[in-house]
């Protein structure tokens, strides 16, 4: 099985993956999540002695974590993986992403409102991924309690990465925090309209990290949202069709280390928007964007996520849609190829990584047993 190198897994963002000493995971992702107005049953035929319930799934530092209401169960992965832990914290989990700031490996977990949670505040915690241990680092009771974006980078270009993170300092605007080892904050950014992605990664190769940052939305009402660049000189507009919903930085295929988008997000998504995978790669210095596929009946991927699903000893993409996953494979001529993949139904978000076996699979939030769903073709 296949994983990311260092310094790509570092530039990945993802809600649910990062690096560590723990078992390095097989998938990077990143995106905003869905928002079902209820959770879907388990499918007939679930073993109903497997994984627990949950509302939303990650795959972090080699561990299979769900949330559940208020609490955040932890186990080694796969149907028959083992339980470790189980954390009660205030509010409904949001994200989860594993890395070590300096202090030693930690799990760091965005808490926040949710169904049946409404008056939650906004938490950022760590946990020790051994015991399930928790030590609260900030939170914030404000407008719109919600984290929105979670990694472990060097943003501030110093060779150690920081706790990157960003959440809603009121109902449209969106604000970093970002914590040095221990929970030492640093400045607070300023408030960018709907920044509902941000990752940093060397977007350019010239060895330093850039920052990204896609918007689903522009500066007002019904405008766009747009992908933006600063690669150390402010930042530069992409090309894109309408708002992005979800970005990775990854090797694919046999490529070179490349950005991967989903734009086509209107206000109007039920009729307008698409769902169609691009890349951006930087030539003579500046961003050259292709179309690599999508899914025409479906109206955005959620979120990109990077794997070795074939176990070829190449990494693929799969995207999680409104009505399934799809996968996106590239040959040795460098031709994409475009899969249909299982049938999905309106979740929070899921989780991509190994199985017991090391098979890569897809986690699904699912009551009464969260639910795991092969990728690879029989």
């Amino acid at each position: 099985m296949r994983v990311l190198s260092g310094a790509v897994l570092a530039a990945a963002l993802s809600s649910c993956t990062m690096h560590g000493n723990a078992p390095p995971p097989a998938a990077t992702s990143s995106g905003p999540a869905s928002a079902p107005a209820s959770l879907p049953p388990a499918a007939p035929g679930d073993d109903p002695a497997g994984l627990p319930p949950s509302d939303r799934v990650f795959f972090a530092g080699g561990l299979l974590l769900g949330a559940d209401g208020t609490t955040l169960w932890a186990r080694t992965p796969g149907v028959g993986g083992r339980a470790l832990w189980q954390s009660q914290g205030e509010g409904v989990v949001h994200a989860v992403v594993h890395g070590d700031l300096g202090d030693g490996p930690r799990l760091y977990v965005g808490r926040g409102v949710g169904r049946g949670h409404l008056q939650a505040p906004l938490v950022l915690e760590s946990i020790d991924p051994a015991t399930g241990a928790r030590t609260e680092l900030w939170r914030n009771a404000g407008e719109r309690n919600e984290p929105v974006t979670l990694s472990v980078v060097d943003v501030d270009r110093d060779g150690k990465v920081e706790l990157a993170f960003a959440y809603y300092a009121s109902k449209y605007m969106v604000r970093t925090r970002h914590l040095r080892a221990g929970g030492q904050p640093m400045a607070e950014g300023p408030e960018v309209r709907m920044a509902t992605l941000r990752l940093w990664a060397d977007v350019d190769a010239d060895g330093r990290l850039d920052e990204v940052l896609g918007r689903v939305y522009g500066d007002a009402k019904d405008v766009p949202g747009d992908l933006r660049i600063d690669r150390g000189r402010g930042l530069e507009l992409v090309e894109t069709e309408n708002g992005i919903k979800s970005a990775v930085f990854t090797v694919f295929g046999k490529a070179s280390p490349a950005l991967y988008f989903c734009d086509g997000w209107v206000a109007n998504y039920g009729q307008a928007a698409k769902a169609r995978l691009k890349r951006a790669r930087y030539v003579a210095g500046k961003p050259v964007v292709e179309r690599l596929g999508d899914s025409p009946d479906e109206f955005t991927f959620f979120a990109l996520t990077a794997a070795d699903v074939d176990a070829d000893g190449r990494m693929d993409l799969v995207a999680q849609g409104d009505k399934r996953f799809t996968l996106f494979f590239e040959g040795a001529d460098g031709a994409v190829t475009v899969r249909r993949g299982p049938a999905l139904e309106p979740v929070l978000n899921t989780a991509i990584g190994p199985d017991e076996g090391g098979r890569i699979v897809a986690y699904v939030p699912a009551r009464p047993n969260t639910r795991v769903l092969p990728l690879a073709s029989p």
